[in-house]
Order: structure tokens, then C-alpha cells, then sequence
């Protein structure tokens, strides 16, 4: 959330209101579906799975994440307030981190719904696409 508070007014600034939410509200409806989807999979799969429970904000944050460091991959955020890391290394080390997280996923030692996150970030990146060829 506390990226969001950084975050979002620039993102408003530069797209609007309305796309802002309309990027927001589908990122956070989209990464539900996608963690929704492999969840059930999962139990499907695997009848002695304990399936978890999803509550939060962190996969629209993704999504509105990803777009940011679409439009601006050089934006500069201090790690710690001491390390200096580039937009698109940062976002593309957390959603690496996920996708590790994900694959390798024991649900007795995480809670996170990592899924969630890398639905948010697709759909935060599709959103760039769309926001791109618009704006050109």
C-alpha cells in the first residue's frame, strides 16, 4: 500500500482519473480470477490440498506497478532509503521473487498469493499495451 501512496498520484497525473481506476479496479478483479483459477486447479490436482485464502490489495498494486515501470523503466526508488534501483529492476526482481515463489510454493510455510500478484502484473502490463497504443 505504501507504494500506492508513492505512487499513484504520479500515475494519475499522467493517464487520468478514470484509466487510473479503470487500471486499478481490473488489475484487482483480474488477479483474483487468475488466483481464483489455480487454486482450484491445485485442488484438483492434488486432493490433500489445504486451499488459502486471498484478502488484500496487493494484486491490483501489482498491476498499477508493472504500468508504472512500463512508462517510466528509469524511475529511481531508494530500497531502505539507501539503495538506489531502477523502476524496471525493482518491479521485475519482485515479480521474479513470485514466480519463484509460486512455482515452488509450499502452502504450509506461505500465506501470500503470489498467483495473485503475477495475475495483477499481467494485467498491469497489458494495460501499458492498451495505454501505448493509445496514446500514440
Amino acid at each position: 500500500m505504501l507504494s500506492l501512496y508513492f505512487i499513484g498520484p504520479q500515475m494519475i497525473m499522467a493517464i487520468g482519473t478514470p484509466l487510473f481506476v479503470s487500471l486499478y479496479f481490473g488489475a484487482a478483479a483480474f488477479s483474483s480470477l487468475v488466483y481464483v483459477g489455480l487454486e482450484k486447479r491445485a485442488m484438483e490436482k492434488d486432493r490433500w490440498h489445504r486451499p488459502t485464502y486471498g484478502l488484500g490489495a496487493s494484486g491490483a498494486i501489482s498491476g498499477v506497478m508493472v504500468t508504472f515501470a512500463a512508462l517510466w523503466p528509469k524511475a529511481t526508488f531508494m530500497i531502505y532509503g539507501i539503495v538506489p534501483a531502477p523502476a524496471w529492476l525493482l518491479v521485475g526482481g519482485y515479480l521474479a521473487y513470485d514466480a519463484y515463489k509460486e512455482y515452488y510454493k509450499n502452502q504450509h510455510t506461505s500465506k501470500v498469493a503470489h498467483s495473485a500478484h503475477l495475475g495483477g502484473a499481467l494485467y498491469g502490463g497489458l494495460f501499458y499495451l492498451f495505454l501505448r497504443k493509445k496514446l500514440l
